[in-house]
């Protein structure tokens, strides 16, 4: 996952990273804080990251304030986007409830998509705004 980083580092066309793949080599409950810490420690890019639930969102979240040198500047220069998307038909369980809590407590932006087999949206707020685009 570091690797991959790196070498979207390096890809002048690509301009943020976000995680592909899910490591096997950790426990699952430190899986998406881990996949965060290798693009973190290996791109100078935006990232956009997963998470499990809300605490993990929090958890990331506070990873980020540490890189950025606090929780203003973080707000200040945003760096991370927090994708979350909900179960078909548009449903949200309490874990994603909480990932969109956390994320707006922290005016952290989310990368909102719904399913495909809900229909194509595509949906982004920055925590000020909400930005929506059907088609």
């Amino acid at each position: 996952m570091g690797n991959a980083a790196r070498v979207v580092d390096y890809l002048d066309d690509v301009e943020f990273v976000m995680s592909y793949a899910i490591p096997s080599n950790v426990s699952l409950e430190h899986v998406f804080r881990t996949e965060f810490l290798q693009m973190v420690r290996n791109t100078t890019k935006p990232i956009l990251f997963t998470s499990d639930n809300g605490e993990d969102s929090r958890n990331i979240i506070e990873m980020a304030a540490v890189v950025a040198g606090g929780k203003e500047n973080l707000r200040q220069k945003p760096f991370v986007v927090n994708f979350t998307q909900p179960t078909p038909p548009l449903q949200y369980s309490a874990d994603g409830v909480a990932k969109m809590l956390a994320c707006a407590d922290e005016s952290i932006s989310r990368s909102h998509h719904s399913r495909p087999d809900a229909g194509r949206q595509f949906s982004c707020h920055d925590g000020r705004h909400m930005c929506s685009v059907v088609g």
